[in-house]
């Protein structure tokens, strides 16, 4: 407890009433914000040992510490942590934890907090836009303030031209500062800019640097580049060291190679990334159900399932297989409509990368009704549908449309 004495001391300090009537009040008042500055410097430390981690700064990088401190600190009040831990909810998928994280922080005073939203929204609203020039403008002024923390996040504004005009040298220079800091991360970003120049050397050298600061993408990158180079035992060591830090690339490039000489190696990276909602090795590990490949049990019906996660994950790959299944009645009921919903949705999903016959999905589905559902109105629909995408010109399917009408 405080004395009167010391009571008397902190309101002055703390600029509240002297007056010892108002002991008990001020005492209270003062009590209250000596615990925030604690909490404060709390939050402030945690964080700072957060940072650390995430960017390997002074010691190898580990991501789930990080993430655990930055949960830490954010408890406490630290508006940077809240925005840090934001990130990593957008890395995650969760857009909807992410603004809420984000409008904590913004709340607390944090207007670089205002990138997030433009990271979390499918469709960039004009709203969103405006919150990523706000937030850049506070980053940019940060930085330039002196506060390391955001060199990296900087650099990436720039380089994909968030917020800002996109500026690959202004990108280089703040990614430079990031390496010289010892930000791992930062080291990864300027490899990747010096390989893209076709600076191998000097890009070795950074995914190097990182790669032993366990900077997982930077292992992948420079497992790719020993492969590349023929020395497949130096690859493999750091292809398993970025999969064991979850990398989602290295682990389907390792269920790949071991699938050419261990099914079992292979099925464990295949596991794992399923593990990870990986659309990828879903569809990987639904062929080995599907066929009873190494020591899987043939199972189609679990292959189903492994096809339909990938689906909802918007795997057009999926989609046409799961589609297949349903057409076949593999692993599943059989179910016309059902696979004619998924080749529909699949042909939907890539049509934009895709320069396909656009009449070719209502072919598939015309001939899946006449031969195999025996559903002929539907099968004349479909056809009438590539004769009309075919500029009425296709010989065969005006025939086929003429024999069917007469049915």
């Amino acid at each position: 407890m405080l004395s009167n004495l010391a009571f008397i001391i902190a309101a002055t300090v703390l600029g509240l009433p002297p007056n010892l009537a108002d002991y008990p009040k001020g005492l209270e008042t003062a009590q209250q914000m000596v615990k925030q500055g604690e909490n404060a410097d709390k939050g402030v430390a945690l964080f700072e040992e957060a940072f650390d981690y995430r960017y390997g700064m002074k010691q190898p990088r580990n991501l789930e510490k990080a993430k655990e401190l930055f949960i830490a600190a954010s408890e406490a009040g630290n508006a940077d942590a809240k925005l840090f831990l934001a990130d990593f909810a957008i890395n995650n998928g969760d857009n909807e934890l992410a603004i809420e994280l984000a409008n904590e922080a913004i709340a607390l005073g944090n207007e670089k907090a205002k990138l997030i939203f433009i990271e979390a929204e499918e469709e960039e609203s004009e709203q969103a836009k405006k919150y990523a020039r706000e937030g850049f403008n506070a980053m940019k002024a940060a930085v330039e303030n002196g506060n390391t923390h955001y060199i990296n996040w900087l650099g990436y504004l720039y380089d994909e031209g968030i917020g800002t005009p996109q500026n690959f040298g202004e990108a280089l220079k703040y990614f430079k500062l990031g390496a010289e800091s010892g930000n791992v991360v930062s080291m990864k970003n300027l490899a990747l800019m010096y390989r893209n120049q076709e600076h191998t050397k000097q890009a070795m050298a950074l995914f190097q640097q990182a790669a032993e600061k366990n900077e997982e993408e930077a292992q992948f990158y420079l497992a790719q580049m020993f492969y590349d180079e023929g020395n497949t035992e130096k690859a493999l060591y750091w292809f398993e060291r970025s999969a064991a830090n979850n990398d989602i690339d290295a682990i389907e490039f390792l269920g790949d190679f071991y699938s050419e000489s261990d099914l079992r190696k292979a099925e464990i990276y295949y596991q794992k990334g399923v593990a990870l909602n990986s659309a990828y090795a879903m569809l990987q590990l639904a062929d080995f159900y599907a066929f009873g490949i190494g020591d899987i049990k043939k199972d189609e019906v679990k292959a189903v399932e492994l096809l339909q996660k990938a689906a909802y994950l918007n795997s057009s790959a999926a989609m046409m297989r799961l589609a297949s299944s349903y057409e076949e009645g593999k692993g599943v009921q059989k179910d016309f409509d059902q696979a004619a919903y998924w080749y529909t949705l699949a042909y939907n999903t890539e049509k934009d990368e895709s320069d396909e016959d656009p009449a070719e999905l209502y072919l598939i589905l015309a001939m899946m009704y006449e031969e195999k559902a025996q559903d002929l109105s539907k099968a004349l629909d479909n056809y009438k549908m590539v004769n009309l995408l075919r500029d009425k010109k296709d010989k065969i399917i005006l025939k086929k449309i003429k024999e069917l009408e007469k049915n």
